[in-house]
């Protein structure tokens, strides 16, 4: 006889029951309080799914019973619970997908919400649960677990012999389906509670955690980390997006992290979307989705893709991406805790870009400020060098003059059919007017009024020549000079003189003669600061826009603080008595101010000094040239009230072929030219009341073409006859002036 029946699930009431009837439903009413009493206890879902399979299975002798609940993440019919061989027998794999429901008796019944009793299933297999049926199953029955209109899941039991069910057996069944679902249902809410709390103290940690980042590489690894962490993914990535393209700058996975990378064309048209419309974007099975294309450079083979914009001042800037291998991987608290991270992302990173534009604002003002410290203190050292300067000026003049008187005589005598001896004793005093000449010229070089002779030259040459001259190495030799190997040494301690000279410089426009000097003078500074402890000078050579850039820095125990600015004053030094004269530095100074550049001193973080020279490379300073051809009877006009200087010029003039006149003023000059004719002026500008501007002014009414032949004797103008007198450079003078044209 085939018994299949079925009812509506229903909230069950039981019928009353007399005093007599109470002891036939005493097995029932056991299983319900054991429900009851389980239930109440708060214990653990799992402990009153397998109270009630005991219960019912043991009450109605059926061997074999589960309890199956919907997985609406996975869209399965999933058991949760069971007693016997239920996988191989009753549910294989031990779930049923939401497309094979209609094929299974419990799922027809959980999809319909109808319980279902089967006494014998093998009597009708077209109408029965066919699966189980070939299982050997006989009796079976199916109460649906629903709450408030919400099913759940489902009751089923199951016997290899054929069984009636009374409606006492129903009506006990539909009662502990509805205390199971209840149970269901607080054991979900808890959950859900329980979860909702973890997120909000997660969320409040991580703001935290967030909003005292501020280094953006920091902050991203930490949204990427502990956002996956949070959300408990295999896989979080952070997009940002910069001129329309995206970039996966930081990713983190179960293995660590992801190397950045440029969006792939099957990304892009996902994270556009994003980006456009300013909404997360859930992918809940990619294979389902004609959307998806898989990326070339993901960790695994995802199922499930949530995407949610990373929103700041109103525009998307990038978005979070979190993957997982399982479809459907992603609920609403899911959604809604990424949203949350999002958000808190997106006023973390711009906060973290403010605060690098601002540190990177503070640098610039703090550049800006130190530069112009620099140029200041530079601006008061050139003030009070010049005041100095003038001084040191008039001394060198003053000396200057006795100076030409012997060199030019001594040079004349030298000349002169002289005896051994005497030519001897010339030659030493040729020798000591030219140590004198030195010292005047580094007084001249301080001053700012020594005759600078540019033309372009390969610095990098130069430099290479000096050191190689005083034992320099080129970067990378390892092998130690010793400073008192080098004519700039003086000491046994091993010293390294070091070269790093970048390739392909451009030439300067400088006086290599002077630079060399410059050069020498840092060397030997750098030397005397490491003679008692030795080390590395180092000599660098570089490019820096239109600047080439010199550095000589030391190893030594560094310059004081309140030292440092001092450090070019004249006669100033540091060193012990006797062992320099103070002018070495002023002299720098003087030779890169003369070449319109600027030189600094400032401490080595590592110990030890830097001496800073920056050169330009477009100074406009004259270039000297060829001479000119030799000359035939022009006529000079000599104007200096210096005696000596006045002879030492009318011998050198004589010497070339010219014709020499002199008067001791500008205003016997004007009225010799009115009366004479002269091809050439040398003109002191030293004399009082016409200085060589006006006296050149006055000549263009009435000599026009002299006007353009004026030397100068002295001075720092580009071709002025220099003092001392030399024979050779005032015959190269005159030559250069009378190539002029007119």
């Amino acid at each position: 006889m085939i018994m299949i029946e079925e009812c509506v699930c229903t909230s069950y009431a039981a019928p009353a029951v007399s005093q007599e009837q109470n002891g036939s439903y005493g097995p029932q009413l056991a299983v319900l309080n054991a429900l009851i009493t389980v239930t109440a206890a708060g214990v653990q879902l799992p402990t009153v799914l397998a109270t009630a399979l005991e219960c019912t299975t043991d009450l109605l002798e059926l061997p074999i019973g589960a309890i199956l609940l919907w997985d609406p993440t996975a869209g399965v019919l999933r058991v949760a619970a069971s007693r016997g061989p239920v996988t191989s027998d009753l549910v294989p794999g031990g779930a049923i997908p939401e497309a094979d429901l209609e094929q299974w008796l419990c799922g027809r019944c959980f999809r319909e919400q109808r319980a279902a009793f089967v006494s014998d299933l093998q009597a009708d297999l077209e109408h029965a649960d066919t699966r189980a049926a070939q299982r050997g199953m006989a009796a079976i029955a199916a109460v649906p677990l629903t709450a408030h209109e919400q099913p759940l899941g489902v009751l089923v039991l199951s016997g290899t012999n054929e069984r009636s069910f009374s409606l006492d057996d129903r009506a006990m069944l539909q009662m502990v389906a509805q205390q199971v679902a209840l149970a269901i249902e607080n054991a979900r809410l808890y959950d859900d509670v329980a979860r909702r709390a973890e997120q909000t103290r997660v969320l409040l940690d991580l703001g935290q955690r967030l909003s005292a980042i501020l280094d953006l590489d920091a902050l991203l690894r930490a949204i990427v980390i502990d956002g996956r962490e949070a959300l408990k993914q295999p896989l979080l990535g952070l997009w940002l997006q910069e001129e329309g393209r995206w970039r996966l700058v930081m990713g983190s996975t179960r293995k660590g992290l992801v190397v950045p990378a440029e969006a792939p064309l099957e990304a892009r048209a996902l994270l556009s979307w994003v980006g456009e419309h300013q909404q997360p974007l859930y992918l809940a099975d990619v294979h389902q989705d004609s959307r998806y294309q898989p990326w070339p450079f993901q960790p695994f083979d995802i199922r499930a893709l949530l995407l949610v914009p990373i929103i700041s001042g109103g525009k998307v800037i990038g978005a979070l991406d979190a993957e997982s291998e399982r479809a459907c991987a992603f609920d609403e608290l899911d959604r809604t805790l990424l949203q949350t991270i999002a958000n808190q992302a997106g006023v973390a990173i711009s906060n973290a870009r403010l605060y690098t534009a601002s540190q990177r604002h503070t640098r610039q003002l703090e550049l800006a400020h130190t530069r112009l410290e620099r140029a200041q203190d530079q601006l008061l050292q050139a003030e009070k060098l010049s005041a100095i300067g003038q001084l040191a000026a008039g001394m060198a003049h003053e000396l200057n003059n006795p100076l030409t008187a012997i060199m030019g005589f001594a040079q004349l005598l030298e000349m002169e059919n002289l005896s051994p001896t005497g030519r001897s004793d010339v030659k030493r005093i040729l020798a000591a007017v030219e140590r004198a000449k030195k010292i005047v010229a580094n007084l001249l070089i301080f001053a700012h009024q020594q005759r600078i002779r540019p033309q372009p030259t390969d610095l990098a040459a130069l430099l290479q020549g000096i050191l190689k001259l005083h034992g320099g190495e080129q970067a990378g030799s390892r092998e130690p000079q010793r400073a008192a190997d080098s004519p700039l040494g003086g000491s046994a301690c091993p010293i390294v003189l070091r070269q790093e000279i970048e390739p392909n410089l451009p030439e300067a426009l400088v006086d290599p003669a002077q630079i060399e000097q410059l050069v020498l003078h840092l060397i030997r500074n750098g030397y005397r600061a490491m003679s008692r402890c030795g080390g590395t000078l180092t000599v660098r050579l570089q490019s820096a826009g239109s600047l080439l850039r010199l550095e000589v820095a030391d190893e030594g125990p560094g310059i004081p603080a309140d030292i440092l600015p001092h450090v070019f004053d004249p006669f100033f030094t540091a060193d012990d008595a006797g062992e320099g004269q103070g002018l070495g530095l002023s002299a720098c100074f003087g030779i890169v101010r003369a070449h319109q550049g600027k030189i600094w001193a400032e401490p080595r973080a590592e110990g030890g000094t830097r001496f800073v020279v920056e050169l330009p490379l477009d100074a406009r300073m004259a270039i000297e040239g060829e001479a000119p051809s030799d000359l035939a009877g022009e006529a000079v006009l000599i104007v200096t009230a210096e005696d000596n200087v006045a002879e030492a010029l009318l011998s050198a003039t004589q010497r070339m072929g010219l014709r020499p006149n002199r008067v001791a003023s500008g205003e016997a000059a004007l009225a010799e030219v009115l009366v004479h004719r002269y091809d050439l002026v040398l003109y002191d500008g030293r004399l009082p009341r016409l200085d060589l501007e006006q006296l050149r002014s006055a000549l263009r009414a009435s000599a026009p073409k002299l006007a353009n032949h004026i030397l100068a004797i002295g001075g720092t103008d580009p071709g002025a006859i220099g003092i001392p007198i030399e024979p050779e450079q005032v015959q190269w003078a005159i030559r250069e002036c009378l190539a002029r044209d007119t």
